[in-house]
């Protein structure tokens, strides 16, 4: 049996909340985004290394100011972004691990999310264990 570590990092990180879509640590995922609170958060990114917490919305139809996500999300790096003529930006970002909520604030506009990265290291990356985690 592979035997594995869990890193855990606190971070403080802009947060964008996602409506209707989840993203997996290691996919590089295009999306675009719309509302005030989710560009401020996207242009704040920028002064965090351009890395953002995501994580779905618990009622989508629902605009709620600061929304609800779900606890558990994904640290991201923003590859790029651009601006579109309709004022949306579309946006490519990279998952780079799973990160759990410990709480929210929503401050000048835009969400500010304290989270919990979770690596996963493993003696072994060969098992198929390995490649599941």
């Amino acid at each position: 049996m592979s035997k594995y570590i869990e890193k855990v990092e606190n971070l403080t990180l802009p947060a964008i909340p996602l409506r209707g879509l989840v993203i997996f640590p290691g996919v590089p995922t295009s999306f675009e985004i719309n509302s005030k609170l989710s560009v401020k958060a996207l242009k704040q990114s920028a002064l965090y290394g351009g890395n953002v917490f995501l994580s779905a919305v618990k009622n989508p139809e629902k605009k709620e100011i600061p929304p609800v996500m779900f606890p558990m999300g994904i640290v991201a790096k923003v590859k790029q972004s651009l601006k579109l003529p309709d004022g949306n930006y579309r946006v490519l970002i990279e998952g780079i691990s799973r990160a759990e909520l410990v709480s929210a604030q929503y401050s000048q506009e835009y969400l500010l999310a304290n989270v919990l990265k979770k690596t996963i290291h493993l003696e072994d990356n060969n098992s198929i264990k390995a490649q599941a985690l």
